[in-house]
């Protein structure tokens, strides 16, 4: 209540009473920051944060943390773990504020750089610099895309048809995107099932054939963790909306 009577006044401001609803909004409305404590019934502020952090839909959120917890360890835990602050209660407000306003500043700041809309110095050269990781990635996503709907499509599946080695796959693919190759190919799968879903052109059933999961308990369930909510909930939020003609560039 205090935070909220402290910040409402310039942010826009969603509360929860412990890890596990906290977790759904986050990942149902995607917020631009999140403050958390540590000590929370049902999930705590660590696992919270693990959650956010390897979760490719919002893994760039910034994460505070509060807590009583004053040890060291706690600390680096903490920012091992992924904060992008760690603040000891009683915190000052002051100093939360000033972390609050740089971190959402920060993050503008890298969206503006990634979409274009920032001027870069030396923009050729940096592009010159990737151009061998661009020419790789292009061939991993043409393999990805043309086999999507294949169950086979796997590590051992990628490396080949894309020419690579499974090793330097591994290691050029975690260094271009942070997340290992399995979960690479399955976040592509996840994001062309909801896009599916969201078109509303295909039942459920037919979205998970469609993006390669035989079984569709599992792919109900891995679309649940990744998104929150069920394959067919996640398509029922979409029922009374009109069907975009193009995606809003991001």
């Amino acid at each position: 209540a205090y935070l909220v009577a402290e910040l409402s006044g310039t942010y826009k401001v969603r509360t929860c009473n412990n890890g596990n609803d906290a977790w759904q909004i986050i990942l149902a409305e995607k917020p631009q920051l999140v403050i958390s404590d540590v000590i929370m019934p049902g999930m705590d502020g660590y696992t919270l944060l693990k959650q956010i952090k390897k979760n490719v839909q919002v893994n760039h959120i910034p994460i505070i943390l509060l807590t009583s917890r004053t040890e060291s360890e706690d600390r680096i835990k903490g920012i091992k773990s992924g904060a992008d602050a760690y603040l000891n209660k009683p915190f000052n407000l002051n100093e939360l504020k000033a972390h609050t306003a740089n971190l959402l500043e920060n993050a503008r700041r890298l969206k503006g750089k990634f979409s274009g809309t920032v001027e870069q110095e030396n923009r050729v050269e940096k592009i010159e610099m990737k151009l061998k990781n661009d020419e790789l990635m292009e061939r991993i996503m043409r393999v990805v895309n043309q086999n999507i709907a294949n169950p086979n499509l796997d590590v051992d599946f990628l490396a080949r048809e894309a020419g690579i080695s499974r090793v330097h796959l591994h290691r050029k693919l975690k260094e271009m995107t942070g997340v290992p190759v399995a979960t690479f190919i399955r976040n592509i799968r996840l994001q062309q099932a909801a896009q599916l879903l969201k078109n509303k052109q295909q039942d459920v059933a037919q979205v998970g054939y469609a993006v390669g999961y035989e079984n569709q308990a599992n792919f109900a369930t891995i679309f649940k963790k990744q998104y929150g909510v069920a394959p067919s909930k996640y398509a029922e939020s979409f029922q009374n909306q009109p069907q975009n003609t193009a995606e809003e560039n991001s």
